[in-house]
């Protein structure tokens, strides 16, 4: 009787073993039973278990090598890397005379929404709904929300990264350039441009431009993992968490006012440079200021 690879009998019936060995050194054995005591149906059967063992084999292979590609510190490492070159490199602008500050800031948070974008699976070919409410509540107004979208199309997408740099990043790092490997690596570098670009957007805050090491100051406000996207300014240290701000004082009517003593316009209402005069500060009445223009879609 002709023997059917990758098979042996046991009390007549047939059964498929094959052996594999991984990188790791360790040797498994699979054992199946074929349920059958006829030859040609053996040889049958196992012939199809011997392809699908393969694919099996191939698949466990990818995940030892995956699980080797992408350690935690070889990850933190490329983004630490990348998001202090391109934090780097965007300072410099900064510092160019011939260049506009407050437009860079601009640039800043556009791309670092666009490069947020990105980095998420898929391709995105056009914002969405869902898009642009996120946009909206990371501070973006309707004309940002559009360069955004822009920006996405033309210069912040993953075809801003070459497949062979990641390629020649993947064999420096002793790694096969699957295209699993070289899209990880490109969701890394868009990553930490992303965040790069969110830094920079805070460039002009009183505690980067007092820091002796600019660089250092903004790294001091990476956001936490799984905060969104945002670029309002950080909270003061003495706020505490959870407390809601305190509501803004109603104006005082014009008659109140102008019974109070000490009025300068009372006296005299016509040599008064305001058409109304009121005794309140301006900077107690700037949240209602702001609530009224955002409610008025400015």
């Amino acid at each position: 009787m002709p023997k059917v690879p990758f098979t042996m009998r046991r009390s007549g019936r047939y059964y498929f073993r094959k052996r594999a060995r991984w990188q790791n050194g360790n040797d498994v054995t699979a054992i199946v039973s074929l349920e059958t005591c006829c030859a040609q149906e053996a040889r049958i059967r196992g012939a199809a278990l011997s392809a699908h063992f393969e694919k099996v084999k191939q698949a466990v292979s990818a995940y030892f090598n995956l699980d080797r590609t992408l350690e935690p510190e070889m990850l933190k490492g490329l983004f630490e890397t990348e998001l202090r070159t391109c934090l780097a490199q965007l300072i410099d602008k900064f510092h160019d005379p011939a260049t506009d500050p407050q437009s860079l800031v601009r640039l800043a948070r556009t791309h670092a929404s666009a490069f947020d974008l990105a980095q998420r699976p898929g391709t995105i070919v056009e914002l969405t709904d869902e898009h642009r409410r996120k946009l909206a509540a990371a501070g973006h107004n309707e004309w940002a929300i559009e360069e955004v979208a822009c920006e996405l199309d033309q210069y912040c997408n993953r075809d801003l990264i070459a497949d062979d740099i990641m390629e020649i990043m993947a064999e420096s790092l002793g790694v096969e350039p699957t295209p699993a490997v070289i899209g990880r690596l490109k969701h890394i570098h868009l990553l930490a441009m992303a965040e790069a670009n969110r830094l920079a957007a805070h460039f002009l805050d009183e505690d980067v431009q007092s820091a002796f090491d600019q660089q250092e100051a903004l790294l001091a406000k990476r956001r936490k993992n799984g905060e969104p996207l945002t670029f309002a300014p950080p909270a003061p240290a003495s706020s505490a968490p959870g407390t809601s701000p305190s509501a803004v004082p109603a104006l005082p009517s014009l008659a109140a006012l102008e019974s109070q003593t000490g009025n300068p316009c009372a006296a005299e209402q016509l040599e008064c440079v305001f058409q109304t005069y009121h005794t309140a500060r301006f900077s107690e009445v700037i949240p209602r200021i702001l609530k009224l223009a955002r409610l008025a879609g400015h």
